[in-house]
């Protein structure tokens, strides 16, 4: 029992990763700064927002 990995399904992975670690690594870097902490926190709440909504949920 398992989930298969096909060559098509790495090669997403790779071409995406860059993306989301950048901008993740981007954000954990500006979260602490004093005059873009709040920003930063209100652009992720916001996304984090959307995916939720888009995946059915309610709050």
């Amino acid at each position: 029992m398992g989930v298969h990995i096909a060559a098509a399904d790495r090669l997403r992975v790779g071409a995406t990763s860059p993306f989301v670690l950048g901008r993740m690594a981007l954000a954990v870097a500006l979260s602490g700064r004093p005059r873009l902490g709040g920003l930063i926190d209100r652009v992720t709440i916001r996304i984090l927002r959307r995916r939720l909504a888009d995946y059915g949920a309610t709050g």
